[in-house]
């Protein structure tokens, strides 16, 4: 092999820069090696052409105008919202006003370096172009010529999009989205200053006059109402409309459905009071607020279905206050505005068990956000502070919550802890002894925060006596991190080390478990409170990574990553085995190749395609978290402070899934014998994922449950981490049970899956370790 050396009458000098632009340098073959001596891969151009540049300007195209539209109905995928575009096109001359309005909004933007922000429920250029629509529509029958009906628009677009950006600018901070308040506003206003225009333009449309008597008649009238908020009163573009919505989203249809039957039922509930309403040109309302309410701002699910059928009886009472009180704004978007937002406000009060739950992913399908929200709610928890336990070595928990003697109330979420009694081989104590006793233990911090405030004075009280006049005793309140306030209670007199504004993190030492307060026996009082004087209204809370004990030590023991210890229960809080730990976080990138083989007859979906190997490419981010992915999936894992967790795994991989189900996650504190449950970390993918995504949401169990049992653990001389995991509720489509095999530095080398009628091994045949980034 040639090579390329320096000249040896000049070993010091830089070497001469070829000239590029004569000639063409040839590399050598050593070039072509990368430093492991394998060959470099070849890396191709980019792609060019006329069909990828038309591509590209196609995506621009439909990028820049489908959101445009699409977020009238709280819809901002690009595709979905070209559907809207042929919807308003059913009027060519509304579609030429709805133009006008879009380059309005986009100017607007330009010029003043204005984002639309998704997730807000309506953008800039959905209120500008409604706008203009507007002004088109009741200038129509008029005798202005076109250019004035033109700059009509333009003017009526350019209020709606300063309104529009003001209202968005206020309610930045808040909870509150801003909805179509800018075109509502304007053309609310400009319906009022010009009637003669509004009365004739309405004239020509008598739609919602008929009668409505067969279910084709109701049918037909919610179409026409569907395409009336963008005055395209026609079947056939309430149809696109319709069409639109439930491909972006079954859940929000049946929502807005549901929403619309209510409102219309409302309607007609005040027309036989004997009021005068005409609810068919203001249904709109009920179907943007039933679809908003029942699948956007708050995750579809069985409730939610109940919320967007009150949001529509809810938005038809607003229009018939509107139609009496201003006529001019009565068929505009405000009364499902209203609705929303009083529907909003009135949620943030309520308390956190009621079912109904705010959708923090409003960029995603409903749907999906609603499956990661409630996948990581039942795994974790939905957002209640995660403590650990205070007090290290075997403890019980004396009262739980809703205990029967003082947490109760206003104080319901609390825990008592206190050391088991010593007892005999059957766990029965025959009497307290005094080894048995929480008295003088270590009380560490079970969160990180800020010092609150501290009570440090108060006399232990001898065994059976309480001190009633001072219930909480000697205190600790620290201002959490993941908010809320920590309360720790009845520590010894003068064993408080902690004070106010000092930080603590997880297992700083803050004081000595004692008896004072309203406390009769040695015991620690943990709870999370709203406030930060004791006493405040508690919050739910779990507590982390955890195992269940026995005073003999039990081996046999369960594992839990985040939950609420029942009363009486035996509990201690994991420690990490160093060598599973240092396993489990030392899996290195690189890339794997797999072989499977398979035995008797398994379902289609875990059947490879092909016999050649499987190739996963393993790669790690800045993060720590380990992406394995091949060309047609990907799962998603992290070392988290507790255990090795899989995040999430999508695509239609069959190894990838059945990893993703034999070890959805691995404590640290593993050793032969605990077992733990968790759920499978499974988005749907394939064909089943249309039905499977939209029925979730109304099932009692959508996801899949797992059981795993640890059978082997490494030790620092070696060996390896065998898991066994059982399925639950698994079906014909899933495995019964599967097993795992974890090694150093590789992660994951073998997996047999068993099916009801055969089973697949996957073994690792090759591992190449790659550069950590």
């Amino acid at each position: 092999m040639d090579t390329i050396q320096l000249p040896p009458s000049a070993p010091t000098a830089e070497p001469e820069l070829p000239n590029t632009s004569s000639s063409t340098v040839q590399p050598s073959p050593a070039d072509l090696l990368a430093s492991n001596g394998r060959v470099r891969p070849v890396v191709l151009p980019p792609a060019r052409g006329a069909v990828v540049e038309a591509r590209a300007a196609v995506a621009r195209l439909v990028g820049n105008f489908g959101p445009a539209l699409g977020n009238v109905f709280l819809i901002s995928n690009p595709w979905i919202g070209l559907l809207f575009w042929l919807a308003i096109a059913y009027t060519p001359r509304l579609a030429g006003f709805a133009f006008v309005g879009f380059v309005i909004a986009a100017g607007g933007q330009r010029l003043l370096g204005i984002e639309d922000e998704p997730g807000v429920g309506g953008n800039l250029q959905s209120n500008a172009i409604l706008a203009s629509v507007a002004a088109g529509w009741m200038t129509a029958p008029t005798i202005y010529p076109p250019q004035v009906q033109i700059a009509i628009a333009a003017a009526v677009a350019a209020v709606a999009f300063v309104v529009a950006a003001a209202v968005l600018s206020s309610l930045r901070a808040k909870s509150l989205p801003s909805l179509l308040w800018g075109y509502a506003l304007t053309a609310g206003a400009m319906f009022a200053l010009f009637p003669i225009g509004t009365a004739l333009a309405s004239q020509q449309f008598t739609w919602w006059l008929a009668e409505l008597r067969t279910a084709t008649d109701w049918a037909t009238m919610f179409f026409r109402s569907l395409g009336s908020l963008m005055f395209a009163p026609s079947v056939g573009a309430g149809l696109l409309v319709g069409l639109a919505i439930l491909l972006w989203s079954r859940a929000a249809f049946a929502a807005g459905v549901v929403g619309w039957l209510a409102g219309a039922c409302m309607g007609t509930g005040i027309q036989h009071l004997g009021l005068t309403f005409q609810w068919l040109p203001a249904a709109h309302n009920f179907f943007v607020a039933g679809m908003a309410l029942g699948a956007y701002f708050v995750l579809p699910g069985c409730s939610s279905l109940a919320l967007a059928a009150l949001a529509g009886a809810g938005a038809s009472v607003c229009a018939v206050v509107l139609q009496a009180v201003m006529p001019a704004f009565a068929y505009l978007p405000l009364a499902s505005g209203m609705t929303i937002w009083l529907a909003l406000g009135t949620l943030a009060l309520a308390r956190n068990d009621r079912g109904f739950w705010r959708n923090g992913s409003p960029h995603l399908v409903p749907e999906e956000a609603w499956w990661r929200e409630s996948f990581w709610s039942q795994r974790i928890g939905r957002a209640e502070p995660l403590l650990v336990l205070p007090v290290a070595g075997v403890v019980e928990i004396a009262q739980g919550f809703d205990g029967r003697l003082s947490h109760t109330a206003h104080l319901r979420h609390a825990l008592d802890l206190l050391r088991p009694p010593l007892g005999g081989a059957d766990g029965a104590s025959a009497a307290p002894l005094p080894a048995s006793s929480i008295w003088g233990a270590a009380v560490t911090a079970p969160a990180a925060g800020i010092v609150e405030s501290v009570r440090n004075g108060i006399p232990d009280n001898p065994i059976g006596a309480c001190n009633f006049a001072e219930s909480w005793g000697n205190y600790v309140s620290i201002r959490l991190d993941q908010g809320g306030w920590a309360l720790l209670a009845h520590f010894r007199q003068w064993s408080v080390v902690a004070r106010p504004g000092m930080r603590v993190e997880i297992g700083t030492y803050l004081g000595a478990a004692g008896n004072s307060g309203r406390s009769p026996v040695p015991h620690v009082h943990l709870q999370v409170q709203s406030g930060p004087k004791p006493g405040a209204c508690t919050m739910p809370f779990r507590l982390a990574n955890f195992q269940s004990a026995t005073v003999a030590g039990d081996a046999q023991s369960e594992w839990y990553a985040a939950a609420v210890p029942g009363e009486n229960s035996v509990v201690v809080g994991s420690v990490p085995d160093p060598a599973v730990h240092s396993m489990l976080t030392g899996i290195a990138p690189g890339s794997a190749l797999w072989s499977a083989e398979v035995r008797g007859k398994i379902p289609a979906a875990f059947r490879e395609d092909g016999n050649a190997g499987i190739l996963l490419a393993v790669t790690l981010d800045p993060w720590g978290r380990h992406h394995l992915a091949c060309a047609r999936g990907s799962l998603l894992a992290l070392a988290a402070p507790d255990a090795w967790r899989v995040l999430e795994q999508v695509g239609d991989v069959p190894l990838l899934k059945l990893l993703a189900l034999a070890a959805p996650s691995i404590p640290y504190a593993a050793h032969a014998g605990m077992s733990w449950s968790d759920l499978a970390p499974l988005i749907p993918a394939g064909t089943a994922r249309w039905p499977a995504l939209s029925f979730a949401p109304y099932r009692t169990r959508p996801f899949i449950h797992t059981r795993t049992v640890c059978t082997a653990v490494p030790t620092p001389a070696g060996g390896c981490l065998e898991l066994e995991t059982a399925i639950a509720g698994h079906g014909r489509a899933l495995p019964t049970d599967v097993a795992c095999t974890f090694d150093r530095i590789r992660g994951a080398t073998r997996l047999e899956a068993r099916f009801e009628k055969g089973s697949v091994v996957y073994t690792v045949l090759s591992f190449t370790p790659g550069l950590p980034f």
